[in-house]
């Protein structure tokens, strides 16, 4: 039941409003003592981890990455505290030894080896050395490098926002990025910039289902943290560069099929062949791995479609793109304005120009993005094998 008021009230609470109440929650606290949690039950003969964590679903990709290597470690359990419930529960739902849980009530730390907070870095709220070192020397090795990597490079600020400010621009010249600053100073490897995302076989009937088995189809998604900010988040491509391009990819490319991803409420983009949406995240997947490329600004599809081997054209304003870009996609940067994420606590619902669509977003035209797709053809990446040329043509 209190997930579901939290859930309610998150989704009609002001910003502010909102990081009020993760105060009160005790998210956000400078002092590790005071932490308000789920009530767990864990077994003094494993390593108990307890990590507090948000984000969006490309966070938790790379969140899933640490918890992979974590859970390698024999006996280790992880209990995940989070505000974004579901977000977590999509993309790490079902891993053996994690649990996942919404911030309600105290907890005992003693209970717990070791106390992670992933943000921008990995930070060690509170460790058990002595018996953590009983229990996984290997695992105690690592903590006290994630220590040592800290003490010598992490910006002792209090401003949660201005710290992530100088993490993010330091990265850009030590040449780190989202996955990498996450990796404890090379404790975990986060240089491939993967996670491992399987696709449920039993769900590709849904390709049957919207007559897309052996079609040549591109996939696009308009949305961006929709608990956040519903649809006003700066870091959209407007809707109407969307629509201009598939007016233009259609008049070049009729055999190829148009296909929009979209959350509930998510309005259609006009001339796109198909409307998905609010499909199980599963069905999701799939037809994100049979895409020729996936178009979208930043965000969370943008990740899962990387990780599952297809190409994106990720449209980039707020958001650096030497930060979240993977370096296989054909990244598009605004030619007039970008990078401002974190310049001002709503920067991602307000442009810090004070315009109602952001320039950096709008700058990116629909030729642009078309030209790209087209790069990507003739670069003939492996998306384009024969078949779907065929169909193409």
């Amino acid at each position: 039941m209190l997930h579901r008021l939290i859930k309610w009230l998150k989704a009609r609470l002001p910003h502010r409003l909102k990081k009020a109440i993760k105060r009160v929650l005790g998210l956000g606290l400078s002092s590790h003592k005071v932490n308000v949690f789920a009530r767990v039950e864990t077994d003094p003969d494993k390593i108990n981890i307890v990590v507090q964590a948000g984000g969006g679903l490309g966070d938790f990709i790379v969140y899933k990455a640490i918890f992979d290597s974590l859970l390698t470690h024999s006996g280790c359990r992880i209990y995940l505290f989070t505000l974004s419930y579901a977000k977590a529960e999509t993309i790490l739902g079902g891993i053996k030894n994690l649990e996942i849980h919404y911030p309600t009530m105290k907890i005992n730390n003693k209970q717990f080896d070791l106390f992670l907070e992933f943000d921008h870095y990995i930070n060690i709220r509170e460790c058990n050395l002595t018996r953590l070192k009983r229990k996984s020397p290997k695992l105690y090795e690592d903590v006290n490098r994630i220590m040592a990597y800290n003490k010598a490079n992490i910006p002792t600020v209090d401003n949660g926002r201005a710290q992530r400010n100088v993490l993010i621009f330091r990265a850009k010249f030590l040449g780190l990025n989202r996955w990498t600053q996450l990796s404890g100073g090379g404790v975990f490897d986060m240089a491939a910039m993967r996670s491992s995302l399987a696709i449920d076989e039993s769900r590709r009937g849904v390709l049957d289902i919207h007559s897309l088995t052996g079609a040549a189809y591109v996939t696009l998604s308009y949305g961006a943290d929709a608990d956040l900010c519903g649809l006003g988040h700066t870091k959209l491509w407007p809707l109407y560069r969307y629509e201009e391009f598939i007016g233009l990819f259609k008049d070049k490319y009729p055999k190829i099929k148009a296909v929009q991803i979209a959350e509930k409420k998510e309005p259609k983009i006009q001339g796109v062949d198909l409307f998905i949406q609010g499909s199980h995240f599963e069905d999701v997947k799939v037809i994100l791995a049979g895409s020729l490329v996936h178009i979208s600004n930043e965000g969370g599809l943008a990740h899962v479609a990387t990780q599952l081997g297809t190409k994106c054209i990720v449209t980039f304003g707020p958001t650096p793109v030497h930060y979240y870009g993977y370096p296989e996609n054909a990244n598009l940067v605004s030619p007039v304005c970008s990078g401002c994420m974190d310049v001002m606590d709503d920067w991602f619902e307000r442009c810090p120009k004070g315009l109602g669509v952001p320039e950096c977003m709008a700058a990116i035209t629909g030729r642009m993005v078309l030209e790209a797709f087209e790069e990507s053809r003739v670069n003939n990446d492996s998306a384009w094998n024969s078949v779907k040329m065929e169909a193409a043509a």
